[in-house]
Parts: structure tokens; sequence; C-alpha cells
């Protein structure tokens, strides 16, 4: 009887059965491709999604409080961009300094956001949905209808973090 409320509990859980079916995935794939589960290969996974993964993290954050921010991307285009164009225009070189001002305005998009959804008592579906243009905007007007792309950014093999510079695309 014991094993059978186990198997019931599992079955009747939407997180296991979701659980349940990547684990078969993982299986499946490993079966027809014997490199997907090696060190090398979730290395790789692991450096070439850690933007997505910081953006998963936040947006936890968000939906288990009960919200909901579908600007995020258009905070990172906004964000991505500006240190692209200072970049590209040699007015910082300080990597640090690159990552600090990313997140001081990421954190000023998303601060924006706060204030709308709670001092304007406005949906946080309808407030992140019009910054999310607003913040696309902005990107377009930094940037100067220009594209900030690696092969872009002036004299880009002498700066001195290219050599741990991953960029697969």
């Amino acid at each position: 009887m014991e094993k059978n409320s186990l198997i019931k509990r599992i079955t009747g859980s939407r997180e296991a059965s979701l659980l349940l079916v990547l684990l078969g995935l993982c299986i499946i794939i490993q079966i027809l491709s014997p490199s997907f589960l090696t060190a090398k290969s979730l290395q790789d996974m692991v450096k070439n999604n850690a933007v997505i993964m910081i953006m998963a993290l936040g947006m936890l954050c968000v939906l288990l409080i009960g919200g909901i921010d579908i600007s995020i991307t258009s905070t990172l285009a906004v964000s991505g961009m500006a240190v692209g164009m200072l970049l590209k225009y040699n007015v910082v070189h300080n990597t640090f300094l690159l990552f600090l001002i990313a997140i001081l305005i990421g954190a000023v998009c998303g601060a924006a956001i706060g204030l709308v959804i709670s001092g304007g008592k406005v949906l946080p579906i309808i407030a992140t949905m019009g910054f999310m243009y607003i913040y696309r905007g902005f990107a377009y007007l930094i940037a100067k209808s220009q594209w900030a792309s690696a092969e872009n950014l002036g004299d880009f093999k002498n700066l001195p973090w290219k050599k741990n510079l991953v960029l697969d695309f």
C-alpha cells in the first residue's frame, strides 16, 4: 500500500513529473550522444548560458513573490548597449567598471519599474510591458542606430581581458 501512495505522490506532483520527464530526456540524449553529460559539455553549457541563468535567478525572485517581469530582456538590451557603446568609443576600458555600470543601469531600470508598480498601483504585467518598449527605445537611442558587436569594438585584439573571453555565437 505504501508503494502505491509513493508512486501516487510522485505522479501527482507537477514538479516531480517534470523532473522525471527532464531526467528521461537527459538519458535519451546521453544514449544518442555520449558526449552530452561529460564535464566539458556541462562546463560549456554553463559558460554559454551564464547571462540567461543570472536573468533566470532574478526572474525566480520576482515570481516567488507573485510578480512578473517581461521587460528583463529589454533591460539587458539597454544596459548591454550602453556598456557596448562605452567600450566601442573607448570611453571606458576597465572591465570591472563596465560591469558596475551595467549593474547600475539594470538596477535603475528595475527600480523605475518597481516604483511604478508599487507607487502607481499598476499591475506588474502592464508596467513591465510598457517599460519593455521604453527600454528597447532607449537601447536604440543609445546605439544611434549602430550595431555594437564584438567585431566593431575598435582595437579588440589588444584588450587585456580578451584572452579569457569566450565568444560562441
